[in-house]
């Protein structure tokens, strides 16, 4: 029986996933503070209140799932690139981690759960595993994959 040691970066996956969650708000925050502006400009003065809420619900679901499975897939592909081994474990657990710290905001704030949850959950776990097949490929093509 082979018993070789998995490499888990624990803090590069921490680090990596809870960023990527993070980066997420404020990228969303940031584009709907934009759009107002430009609104504000447009009006040449106090912009439409309801306008901004539309827009910040709308943009703050979908852009912000959107935000998110690409942001867990750059962490993936981050956290996978300097695993020596086990890269396909380590973007994984991005994706799952990222997936838990949505969850428990979607537990915080239980309006927004629901199908679209479960289908984002698959998308995250997925995006941190693509990150590792990307990764994987760029390896092989280099001949730097270490298989374990």
């Amino acid at each position: 029986m082979d018993t070789k040691k998995t490499t888990i970066r624990w803090g590069s996956i921490f680090l990596w996933s809870i960023l990527a969650f993070i980066l997420t708000f404020i990228l969303v925050m940031i584009v709907i503070m934009v759009y107002a502006t430009v609104l504000r400009f447009q009006a040449r003065g106090a912009p439409d209140q309801a306008q901004i809420a539309q827009f910040a619900t709308v943009f703050g679901m979908w852009g912000g799932l959107i935000i998110t499975l690409l942001l867990t897939f750059l962490a993936s592909i981050l956290v996978a690139r300097k695993a020596k081994s086990a890269a396909q474990i380590n973007g994984l657990i991005v994706g799952i981690i990222v997936v838990v710290l949505s969850l428990i905001w979607d537990i915080m704030f239980p309006e927004s759960f629901g199908l679209t949850t479960i289908i984002f959950t698959i998308l995250t776990v997925a995006a941190g595993w693509l990150g590792f097949v990307v990764i994987s490929k760029k390896k092989v093509q280099q001949g730097t994959l270490s298989v374990n």
